[in-house]
């Protein structure tokens, strides 16, 4: 984010009065569902649930959108569980002596609607012997679970939604890594985790056939698994009371059973197939132009499933209303003024109560926007605070980072605030935030050059960033379920696992300040560089290939897009930026100019775009953005 005829304007900040106001300006990131959302689902209209009904309901952990409660009846148990996304509720309970499950007469309808066929790929593997089993987190529950996991592939693969099998509560969501958990009306204390979704829904109670979220194109498959996760209570258990159930029985997908097999060897029901019967409810739109889709291999069974067929009745996403449109293109832009002046907004992220929520950096609140534009602002009780970094926690609460005092804030959808000081002796300078795969939250201290971690209960942890005066700055969770982190004085790319073992990847230029990252639909990581004036692709293993953009733009925060291509904002050019994972680049003016300096930027419950416009020194802005894709 460097405005124009300045390539340093943190430098500039350090040197005023106002440093710890907005510290390095060339952090904005939010992270709801950035990380490994390729596609973001877009809601049916009037499904927004309230902040009453969600204080009502104390499991629902949302993280994009919570839609209308409705009444329950079958729903689909799912795989890939993450005991970082189950244990997103806070403390674990001690479970009770005797935790048995005793489900109710059930059964799961196919996850993808009819006409199709689904054949599993991997079925019952307990894990494959190339897949070590860690004792905890994200890893443990994937392979731990797969010992009654399936992995289902639809014969339609254009068709990406995904559907409930039961009548449920979603528990929780995870973006990051494209899983949620949800407990069955039959019994509550079981939980149904679906995994490998680019776009979720991550609360509320769905009925059987109610569209989940979109499937990865990337991994055309649907991995579903069922184990005993909560006690009577409604509290989670720890991992290792935890029991997996099989397929089977009561819980038979469209009467197709999975009995439980001994082993070896592994992968007991693959090439088993199952006839959808499933009528889609909610919103059923797909995405349009539709993205690269994968193919399943399948040779063994005989079969190869269609990539590309159309979808069976499909349902048209209707036009919305655009009251301003860029000059440029027939991406429709509209901005909405807060109601403090010059408040300075950074970062935005989904909040659970299916409005956005906002840091003002300068007017020290956090506001809240719904869809419709409606502003909403809550004071810091801190003064000069300077929130920067804000994300949807898996406690149903809001997340921001305090950058000039030193500390987490927390503020729930009634405007309650709670802030934790940080360890630090001084200011640690905490700027992105991001919800881990661990549940926990995750944060950088650009001044402390620490990496910072926070459960839901206010305790902290850190970790040094090897390289001195690194400057850590975006975050995000990579599609190996580690966190990744960006360096800007370091010109590297850090990735810490959840014991906090660092490693550092150099990137191609020096000086570049490599700002925000997300993981992008093609397995990378996609890297704005502020000073660079590029997109930088890295793997997980290193490699970097540059894609530099035209005039001093000064990218700031990237997005994966609803159309499936990376979206940035254009700090200095007061625009936003696009490039598909092939390199084609476009660019969209902002209405008010380049005075606009768009900072933050997410998918919204709605679809669309919703960026900060953050302004510059002595020019803060004091609006919030809309982009609107054809």
């Amino acid at each position: 984010m460097t405005p124009a005829n300045d390539h340093d304007i943190e430098d500039t900040f350090r040197d005023t009065a106002n440093r710890t106001i907005i510290g390095a300006l060339a952090a904005r990131t939010v992270v709801l569902g950035d990380p490994d959302r390729m596609l973001q689902w877009r809601p049916e209209a009037g499904t927004v649930m309230s902040a009453d009904d969600r204080t009502l309901r104390r499991g629902l952990r949302g993280r994009r959108r919570h839609l209308s409660l409705r009444a329950a009846a079958v729903i689909s148990l799912v795989s890939l569980a993450i005991a970082a996304c189950q244990g997103a509720g806070g403390p674990t309970p001690t479970p009770t002596p005797t935790q048995q499950s005793a489900p109710a007469t059930a059964g799961l309808v196919a996850p993808v609607r009819a006409p199709q066929m689904l054949t599993v790929l991997n079925g019952y593997d307990n894990p494959p012997p190339d897949e070590p089993c860690p004792t905890s987190g994200y890893g443990h529950d994937h392979c731990g679970h797969q010992e009654y996991g399936l992995d289902l592939v639809p014969s339609d693969l254009s068709d990406l939604l995904v559907l409930a099998p039961i009548a449920g509560t979603i528990r929780w969501g995870l973006d990051a890594v494209g899983c949620l958990g949800m407990s069955p009306d039959v019994d509550p204390m079981l939980n149904l985790t679906v995994c490998h979704l680019s776009a979720l829904r991550a609360s509320g109670h769905v009925d059987p056939g109610e569209v989940l979220g979109l499937r990865k194109p990337t991994n055309p498959w649907v991995h579903l698994s069922l184990n005993v996760q909560y006690d009577s209570t409604g509290g989670q258990l720890p991992v290792s009371a935890r029991t997996p159930i099989p397929v089977t029985g009561r819980y038979a997908i469209a009467g197709h059973d999975f009995p439980a097999q001994t082993y070896p060897p592994a992968n007991r029901h693959a090439c088993e197939t199952i006839r959808s019967t499933t009528v889609a409810s909610g919103d059923t739109s797909l995405p349009s132009p539709l993205p690269a889709i994968a193919q399943a291999d399948l040779s063994a069974c005989g079969s190869t499933p269609s990539p590309l067929r159309p979808p069976s009745t499909p349902t048209p996403t209707p036009p919305r209303a655009s009251p301003a449109s860029s000059p440029t293109s027939s991406v429709a832009i509209v901005e909405f003024r807060t109601p403090t002046s010059g408040s300075g907004p950074n970062a935005i992220a989904n909040g659970p109560d299916g409005a956005l929520w906002f840091t003002e950096s300068i007017g020290n609140r956090i506001g809240r926007i719904t869809t419709s534009g409606e502003i909403t602002e809550f004071v810091i009780p801190t003064p000069g605070s300077a929130p920067i970094g804000i994300v949807a926690g898996p406690d149903g609460a809001i997340w921001f980072t305090e950058n000039g005092a030193n500390r987490i804030g927390r503020i729930t959808s009634s405007g309650a605030v709670t802030e934790y000081r940080l360890p630090h002796d001084g200011n640690a300078g905490p700027g992105t935030i991001i919800v881990g795969p661990d549940g926990a939250l995750w944060f950088t201290e650009q001044y402390a050059n620490r990496i910072g971690r926070i459960t839901t209960a206010g305790q902290v942890t850190e970790w040094a960033v090897p390289t001195p005066n690194a400057t850590p700055w975006g975050l995000t969770v990579g599609p190996d379920h580690n966190v990744w982190f960006t360096e800007l004085d370091g010109s590297k790319l850090g990735r810490i696992t959840g014991s906090g073992a660092i490693t550092e990847f150099a990137l191609p230029h020096a000086g570049g300040r490599p700002n925000d990252l997300v993981s992008g639909p093609d397995g990378a990581f996609w890297v704005t560089e502020l000073n660079g004036n590029r997109i930088t692709r890295v793997t997980v293993a290193g490699a970097a290939q540059e894609f530099p953009l035209t005039g001093s733009v000064g990218p700031d925060t990237i997005v994966v897009g609803p159309d499936g291509a990376l979206w940035f904002t254009e700090y200095a050019a007061g625009g936003l930026g696009r490039i598909t994972t092939s390199g084609e680049l476009s660019q969209y003016h902002i209405p008010s100019g380049s005075s606009s300096a768009p900072s933050g930027m997410v998918v919204g419950p709605d679809g669309n775009l919703w960026f900060a416009e953050l302004g510059a020194w002595l020019s803060y802005r004091d609006r919030i953005g809309r982009a609107t894709l054809p």
